[in-house]
């Protein structure tokens, strides 16, 4: 009984620098998964951000496909509310400046800042340039298509 008692008298606690060093190592691995945690936040920003751009051009494409036999008036069009949203009392460039409204207002609101958004048709190809700054860095999205 008394070598038991012995041993656990020799045995000592953590020092104070054995406590700072683990809560320094503890705190380096939580500022790490801070980070990484910053660092998917803004990924998935970006993520939505393409999606977003990449889903309303999809969109637009498909409105000049329905008007596909006037599409030079998409390149020419400014973008203007003339209250087409059925078509049926419109003119073939009053839809393609009705559309290209509603596109450029759907993605000014859904990317930061000011968008740069171009149309350029030489019948029958279709290329859409969007570009956009977040956060400094910029961002370009572009599409080619024939219709």
């Amino acid at each position: 009984m008394k070598q038991i008692m012995k041993s656990y008298k020799n045995q000592s606690g953590f020092t104070l620098l054995e406590s700072i060093l683990t809560l320094f190592i503890l705190t380096i691995g939580i500022l790490g998964v801070a980070g990484l945690q910053m660092q998917g936040m803004r990924s998935a920003n970006l993520a939505m951000q393409r999606m977003a751009v990449t889903v309303k051009t999809g969109d637009l494409l498909d409105r000049m496909r329905a008007n596909a036999a006037n599409i030079v008036d998409y390149a020419a069009a400014a973008g203007a509310n003339n209250g087409c949203n059925s078509g049926t009392n419109c003119t073939a460039a009053e839809m393609a400046a009705h559309d290209l409204l509603m596109w450029r207002t759907d993605l000014t609101n859904s990317l930061p800042g000011a968008p740069i958004l171009t149309v350029n048709v030489v019948d029958p190809v279709v290329t859409i340039t969007v570009t956009w700054t977040d956060r400094g860095d910029d961002y370009t999205y572009t599409v080619t298509t024939q219709i």
